[in-house]
Order: structure tokens, then C-alpha cells, then sequence
């Protein structure tokens, strides 16, 4: 199955009897996801903020600043974000994705 035919399956109905799996599978699968960007990322690299609350950070690069258990502390330069949204601040792992490393 490709995405298209599960995203239909499951809005259809086809897969109510296992809804409950597929939401625990998901859920395991975006911790891991998240455990393994925290693993890549290093002070300096540079992320993409993705899914992530005010919308207009969507897109947004930012510099890491440190690396915490769940959270990345990130830096928003002024030049990249509205100026209230301009400096450090902490987001879920779940949310970047690296651009460039800084090794």
C-alpha cells in the first residue's frame, strides 16, 4: 500500500477495526523519530521548524542551541521570523528537521 491508499482506507472506514494499532504504532513511531533527530543534532546545526504552533514559524530556520531529553533549544534569527518570534527558544525534537550540520 502506498500513502495514498492507507490515508483512503482509513478515511473511509476499511480500517476501523484497527484504528486503536495504527494510532499506538504512530505515536511509538513519532517518539522514535524524535529520539533519533535528538541523537543527530549538535549545537550549530541548523533546523527547519515543522508542525509547530504560531503557524508562521512553519518553514523557519533556526540555529540549535542546546540539545535537551525532549526539547531542542534553537535560536530564530531576526532576519528568518517576525520579530516577536526573533531569538532562543525551546521546541519539541518532533518538530525540527536538520538542514546542515555543523560538523
Amino acid at each position: 500500500m502506498d500513502i495514498n491508499e492507507i490515508t483512503t482506507a482509513i478515511l473511509s472506514g476499511k480500517l476501523d477495526n484497527h484504528i486503536i494499532s495504527i494510532s499506538q504504532t504512530l505515536e511509538f513511531r513519532r517518539k522514535q523519530a524524535a529520539s533519533e533527530t535528538l541523537q543527530s543534532l549538535r549545537p550549530g546545526d541548523l533546523v527547519r521548524v515543522h508542525n509547530i504552533k504560531p503557524k508562521l514559524l512553519i518553514g523557519c530556520t533556526a540555529k540549535v542551541v542546546q540539545v535537551n531529553r525532549t526539547t531542542v533549544t534553537v535560536d530564530f534569527p531576526a532576519s528568518s521570523v517576525p520579530a516577536k518570534y526573533a531569538g532562543r527558544c525551546r521546541i519539541p525534537a518532533t518538530c525540527c528537521t536538520l538542514v546542515e550540520s555543523n560538523v
